[in-house]
């Protein structure tokens, strides 16, 4: 930063008298002025601070006089000036910015001698000083994972004076006259920004600025003055400061490895399974019949069923767990090569033969005689691929699923009641049931494919993974990743990326698209977002959520969970993370968004790159006008965040939901018929009818989130405080949520989501 200079002007008519005088007067006149104005920012936002001042000065005068007069005038006008900001930032920096002083000196001394004699009769007026200063500070914070803090000030320093004495008379004398002027102004402001992690960023801004300006005039004259003077004295000084530019990057590393290496990995109907680089197995989802709680040992194959899951050991035996009750999880010893589990039974494929266990009623567990090199186990049918290259199948064809088309295969995948085959020139061909188009596969060489319930997925040549069919759930919208190997299960799908990593999609009724080993870094109330930028979803029946989402493809930044379900993607653009209702009703709106909020009534608001807030579908009170950085929808009433810390609420407010406390804010949450909100000072303040059973959780905070029945923040150092009464779950973490059920979430520092009711009592950790 730095400072301008200033410039004094000033002009005295001497003016002459002729005449005799006899007698004195003495008129003194004194004026002080002191004016003082602050202003603090929160969350980002920008401030303007205006000063003006009207100087107590002189006034007039009109006498007559013989002998001397003496005229002293002094004013003096004081302005200080302090500004603080409060920004919400996740990442774990600390930085500190620091402005250079700005002073300004201005003197001036007039300096003007009379003597006269006669009478004197005059009027003297001043008109005001006045000082204007306009500072603008903008900031803006792009995904978490690095700060941008641009800050940019103009400030104009203005003051004048002027003086204009008339006298008329006439006086023959010397006339003596001094005035002097002085003008002295210095400011200071230094800036400090600390960042905790993956919380808020805190910038303090003080500045002081004094403004002194005085001037005396010493007048004597004696005698009788019979002429007209007039003097006219201004003083003018303006100083404009421009404050350069100032940005400050902060990048967040996650200390969690980016995902648990596989080489293998397998969907089932609410599970997924793979192995590890050290050939160990790992399985995440549903355990509802233990199906996700592998045998120790090391395998070279793995497959999960509908509620089961089998895998073939380095010693080449076959072993299950899981749901047993048709037997497909008992397999006859033996040395298997391959093997494939099923909705109710599973085959596997030894040296001379394919052999079947479990339910037959459609003989999907009788295969025919010959050798095979691969098995696939459908619902209740079962292809393989035999050793002379042709097609197999049996079990039900109800649907024209088990009647295998003639030609050369490498590869056969049998669904829902569709089954699909890899030919040994790269193309696909699919059999059975096509409602959903599953069995249309598109033109191109592939070089692997897999079916589930009602879709269909191949890796191409290029490594982009290819799917086609039913698209309810997203199952038809792998991410956009190369893929080495890949699995459908019956509503989600997984693959291997390059480096072993691990992608997932589709729904996620039980968390089987939760690949453990991806730290999470925010949650709402049953989808998270990941480190990577991916999202993963779960239901939570232990805690009454009702609704299941999807884990939907693409890079977000951010994730809300309200009766709707959506993201903002990596581009800024809004992404759905369910289907029909959870989407709510009509188009998602077009252009970029910084943040984003769904409420308990199909009611989501999104405050854009402009600062405008846009909601949909929109049915109640439409968005205050204003310039936002974040809002919070609830129950029936919405609040917004401006640039200048200050909330605005529109809406229902038959609770006082939508009439929040005075103040600045950093944060606001919205609820049933109460609200909360982090103050710039990082205490939190709950407002509504519900806010009395719901106190505020003492202390400072850099987070707050809300539930049914409690309110609870997140320290500085990662410890949760909840309402009085109310219990947290112990340990660090870096981001907390509530939901409309009573039930609260908070990512824990090893990047696992933390579930908890209002009681306390932990009842699920997703990884």
């Amino acid at each position: 930063m730095e400072g301008g200079g200033g410039r004094i002007d000033s002009s005295v008519d001497g003016g002459g008298f002729i005449g005799t005088a006899s007698g004195s007067q003495t008129n003194t006149q004194t004026g002080t002025q002191t004016v003082d104005a602050s202003v603090s920012i929160a969350d980002g936002g920008g401030g303007q601070l205006d000063v003006s001042a009207s100087s107590v000065d002189g006034g007039g005068f009109i006498g007559t006089a013989s002998g001397s007069q003496t005229s002293t005038q002094t004013g003096t006008q004081t302005a200080s000036a302090s500004q603080s900001t409060t920004q919400a930032q996740s990442g774990s920096p600390t930085g500190t910015q620091t402005a250079t002083p700005i002073s300004a000196t201005q003197t001036q001394t007039l300096t003007a001698t009379q003597t006269p004699s006669g009478s004197l009769t005059g009027t003297q007026t001043a008109t005001p000083i006045s000082a204007t200063q306009t500072q603008t500070l903008t900031a803006t914070q792009t995904p978490p994972g690095s700060l941008t803090s641009t800050q940019t000030g103009t400030k104009t320093v203005s003051a004048s004076q002027s003086t204009t004495q008339t006298q008329s008379g006439s006086l023959t004398s010397t006339r003596t006259a001094t005035s002097s002027f002085s003008a002295t102004q210095t400011q200071t402001q230094t800036l400090t920004a600390t960042q905790t992690p993956f919380g808020s960023l805190t910038s303090t801004q003080t500045g002081t600025q004094t403004v002194s300006a005085s001037q005396s005039t010493t007048q004597t004259q004696s005698g009788s003055l019979t002429n007209t003077r007039t003097a006219t004295s201004s003083v003018s000084a303006t100083q404009t400061q421009t404050v350069s530019t100032i940005t400050a990057t902060a990048t967040q590393t996650s200390t969690v490895p980016p995902s648990t290496p596989l080489v293998y990995v397998t969907a089932g109907g609410s599970h997924s399974c793979g192995i590890k680089t050290d050939k160990t197995v790992l399985c995440w989802g549903s355990n509802v019949q233990g199906q996700s709680i592998p045998p120790s040992g090391t395998f070279s194959q793995l497959s999960a069923g509908l509620s089961h899951t089998c895998g073939i050991k380095q010693d080449g035996s076959a072993v299950c767990w899981g749901s047993n009750t048709k037997g497909q999880a008992t397999p006859p010893a033996g040395a298997y090569i391959q093997i494939s589990a099923g909705y109710g039974h599973t085959c596997a494929v030894t040296s001379a033969a394919a052999v079947c266990w479990g339910d037959n009623t459609y003989l999907q567990s009788t295969p025919p005689a010959g050798s095979f090199t691969q098995v696939s186990a459908g619902e209740y049918h079962t292809c393989g691929v035999q050793s002379d290259t042709t097609v197999a199948c049996w079990g039900d064809n109800t649907y024209g699923q088990s009647a295998a088309p003639a030609g050369a295969f490498t590869q056969v995948a049998a669904g829902y009641q569709h089954t699909c085959g890899l030919k040994v020139d790269g193309s696909v061909v699919c059999w059975g049931s096509n409602t959903s188009k599953q069995a249309t596969p598109p033109a191109g060489s592939f070089v692997q494919i897999s079916s589930g319930g009602l879709a269909s997925c191949g890796i191409a040549s290029n490594q982009s993974a290819i799917c086609w069919g039913s698209n309810s759930n997203g199952l038809t919208t792998p991410p956009s990743v190369p893929l080495t190997q890949l699995s459908l299960g019956n509503s989600h799908g997984c693959g291997i990326g390059l480096n072993n990593s691990t992608v997932c999609w589709g729904y996620s009724s039980y968390g089987e698209t939760m690949v453990p080993g991806v730290a999470f870094k925010q949650t709402a109330q049953g989808c998270a977002l990941r480190s990577d930028g991916s999202v993963s979803c779960w239901p939570s029946p232990s805690l009454g959520s009702a609704t299941s989402y999807y884990a939907p493809a693409g890079s977000y930044q951010q994730v809300t969970v309200g009766q709707g379900a959506f993201g903002i993607k990596t581009d800024g653009t809004i992404g759905c993370l369910g289907t029909g209702t959870s989407c709510n009703v009509g188009a998602l709106p077009s252009g970029t968004f910084t943040q984003i909020s769904s409420g308990m009534q199909n009611n989501t608001c999104a405050v854009g790159t402009s600062g405008a807030v846009t909601c949909w579908p929109q049915t109640g009170a439409p968005p205050l006008p204003g310039v936002y950085v974040q809002v919070s929808v609830g129950r029936s009433s919405t609040c917004g965040i401006k640039t200048d810390g200050s909330l605005a609420c529109w809406g229902s407010n038959t609770g006082n939901e939508a009439t929040p406390p005075a103040g600045l804010f950093a944060q606001v949450v919205e609820g049933w018929e109460m609200g909360c909100g982090l103050r710039s000072n990082q205490s939190i303040v709950c407002w509504g009818s519900l806010a009395a059973g719901t106190p505020a959780p003492a202390g400072t905070f850099v987070q707050v989130a809300l539930g049914e029945m409690a309110a609870c923040g997140l320290g500085a150092g990662g410890a949760i405080s909840c309402s009085t009464g109310q219990k947290a779950p112990a340990g660090i973490f870096t981001n907390i949520a509530g939901g409309w059920t009573g039930n609260m979430y908070g990512v824990r520092d090893d990047g696992a989501i933390v579930g908890w009711t209002s009681g306390g009592t932990v009842q699920e950790i997703h990884w």
